[in-house]
């Protein structure tokens, strides 16, 4: 029996998802997930309260990393000058980035195209929020660090930054590029954004 759950759980998840990248949250209802899935109506709500349930397991392990990502930040390694200088770090950043690309690729579509009536539906702007403030509590740290270094910076033009990163990434899900095209942009973007932070705080 619990065999036939697992399944039908994950008969419902697969189809969800086509129906989502095909026509949105919004257009998509739970009778069609049933009747494309085989599993009456009844029965889905047996395995998920409604449509943002599902939608939200969809995207679980992306939101999951994305989870890690904002806990990382302020830890002790990046807590110093040498990321500004340090090639491994870049290195590190570019993969991480790249594997989150890779590894969420219809994840991150169904995020940023396809969340619309959903409870999911201000992930960017959420996501904005979040990474500003753990920014501004970034500088705060790096200054009793630092004494020297400037983070006089504004809430606006952090907010700004954040957003131009995460509507790059939006953009690089919306069409296809080549893994190479892909990497280059992110050791691009990172070498940038690293010399800008450097100049701006003035390390």
């Amino acid at each position: 029996m619990q065999v036939l759950k697992v399944a039908s759980k994950k008969k419902i998840l697969e189809v969800a998802k086509v129906e989502f990248l095909r026509h949105g949250f919004q257009r998509t209802s739970m009778r069609l997930i049933a009747a494309k899935s085989n599993i009456g109506l009844s029965n889905i709500y047996n395995y998920f309260e409604g449509k943002n349930e599902i939608f939200r397991a969809l995207v679980a392990s992306l939101l999951a990393e994305f989870d890690k990502i904002k806990a990382d930040h302020n830890n002790d390694e990046n807590l110093t000058t040498e990321v500004f200088f340090s090639k491994d770090y870049h290195a590190a950043s570019v993969k991480m980035w790249l594997d989150l690309y890779k590894n969420y690729k219809e994840q991150l579509f169904l995020l940023f195209h396809k969340s619309e009536g959903s409870i999911l539906a201000n992930f960017k702007q959420c996501t904005v929020d979040d990474v500003t403030e753990i920014s501004m509590e970034y500088f705060k740290e790096m200054k009793a660090r630092y004494p020297d270094l400037n983070v006089n910076i504004s809430d606006f033009f952090v907010r700004i930054s954040i957003d131009w990163w995460l509507s790059a990434l939006e953009k690089l899900v919306t069409q296809e590029f080549s893994e190479e095209e892909v990497e280059r942009f992110m050791e691009e973007y990172t070498e940038y954004s690293t010399a800008g932070w450097r100049a701006l705080m003035k390390v």
